[in-house]
């Protein structure tokens, strides 16, 4: 398995687990989608997937701002 595979599968797993802890609302869940979300960005660069990097870009910047209003609002 090449690198960027195992990026993929590790992203998705992370990804996966993430989304799950955010409905419980645990603010955990949010850390690991930018986890994932920038292990996407490094995998969207070595396969040149623009939109892919621009989405998750984008989705590292609105998860930290849930951050920063979960915070706000003492939820997680």
């Amino acid at each position: 398995m090449d690198i960027p595979r195992i990026i993929e599968l590790c992203c998705t797993v992370i990804s996966i687990i993430g989304v799950t802890l955010v409905c419980i609302p645990k603010i955990q869940g949010v850390y690991l989608i930018i986890l994932a979300q920038t292990g996407w960005v490094i995998f969207s660069a070595l396969k040149d997937l623009d939109f892919l990097l621009i989405q998750s870009l984008y989705m590292v910047g609105i998860n930290i701002y849930a951050i920063w209003s979960w915070g706000k609002k003492n939820v997680g």
